[in-house]
């Protein structure tokens, strides 16, 4: 029967994890744009979206890492089993039987591993599409996504259809080679056709800007193996204190990979995908109304009660938060660090209109 109060309490402890990253997020792009403290608040929905953007990563590494281990789990149980098997035979068909289900088995471990390969495929491949992929890319490849969908999906199936009309005694090295041949024709053909235009900005993502994330998730992924592994140590206090400092590491780990995200890979996120990356947006020319335009920026002012093309960085109920395309380089600049613009807020108040241009 479902505990709905368990639920009910994962649910809000996830929530106010995406809520928290999402906001601390936020406030470190603001400053890595140098736009502290004109819009910062504590309770905006995109937050959410921002915490997502930030945690699917580790979610999928950490997800797939533990199911890894889980596997990993039933698979030294069952060798446990069929070694005790083995030791326990006394006759030569007994023998013969035990030593057919070890290799039989040995086999499906190795296809294991090369499915789980094509399943993390699966997953960062659309990670990166929705993270990195210009505008109307997908456009232009629209059958390469399905492709690795089907292939990937599909391929179990053919796979399972293939050692049906197989000798039963080539099943496990005829699988295993179909296996790791899929894997390869996915990961090796597909993935390059997929991501060979967009190779230059995904180089320009992970090194050096998105390496200390990277390295980050990977550690806390390596912690949280250690922590679920099997351990020798049977004291309960020993064990509480391994987890105690475990968690400790973990808790550093998730600020610094926070922090490692607004500044190496939020920037280089869309805007329009709700990341930090103003190359494509559309800009806003804004009026002004008369009687409140000597409180608008003159940077912001073109002449006639009206603004030049603007960009939008951020707006509140209160105020738009703009930034003008020229200054600094333009956003192509601003998303590397190495220039910031003159940030800017105008109140919603002495905005007439807006209109929002190529």
């Amino acid at each position: 029967m479902t505990d709905f109060g368990s639920v009910a309490r994962w649910f809000l402890a996830i929530g106010a994890l995406i809520y928290a990253t999402g906001f601390l997020v936020a406030v470190s792009y603001a400053d890595y744009l140098g736009a502290t403290g004109f819009s910062n608040q504590l309770f905006r929905e995109q937050y959410i979206l921002i915490g997502l953007l930030c945690l699917a990563l580790p979610t999928i590494v950490i997800g797939g890492a533990y199911g890894l281990m889980e596997h990993r789990a039933v698979q030294l149980a069952a060798r446990a089993k069929r070694q005790q098997a083995l030791a326990a035979a006394t006759t030569s068909d007994e023998r013969e039987s035990a030593v057919a289900t070890a290799k039989a088995e040995q086999g499906s471990e190795r296809t294991l591993v090369a499915r789980m390969i094509l399943v993390f495929n699966l997953l960062l491949t659309f990670y990166l599409f929705v993270m990195f992929a210009p505008r109307g890319y997908l456009q232009s490849k629209p059958w390469i996504i399905l492709a690795i969908f089907f292939f990937t999906v599909l391929g179990y199936r053919l796979v399972g259809w293939s050692s049906k009309i197989v000798k039963d005694s080539l099943v496990g090295k005829v699988t295993g080679f179909m296996d790791w041949l899929l894997c390869l024709v996915i990961v090796c053909v597909l993935d390059a056709a997929c991501f060979w235009e967009m190779r230059a900005r995904l180089l320009e993502v992970l090194y050096p800007r998105g390496m200390n994330f990277l390295l980050f998730v990977a550690t806390i992924v390596y912690i949280t193996y250690r922590l679920k592994a099997p351990t020798p140590i049977r004291d309960a206090r020993s064990r509480s204190a391994s987890w105690v400092i475990g968690g400790c590491e973990l808790a550093l780990l998730y600020v610094l990979a926070v922090y490692a995200f607004a500044y190496g890979v939020y920037p280089e996120i869309a805007a329009s995908r709700g990341g930090g990356d103003h190359t494509d947006d559309s800009r806003m020319i804004l009026t002004y109304s008369p009687d409140l335009q000597s409180s608008i920026p003159i940077q912001a002012q073109a002449g006639n009660g009206h603004s030049q093309p603007l960009v939008l960085l951020e707006e509140t109920p209160d105020v738009l938060v703009v930034a003008d395309p020229k200054d600094s380089g333009g956003p192509a600049a601003w998303r590397t660090g190495a220039q910031r613009p003159t940030v800017m807020a105008i109140s919603r108040r002495a905005v007439l209109a807006s209109v929002s241009v190529k």
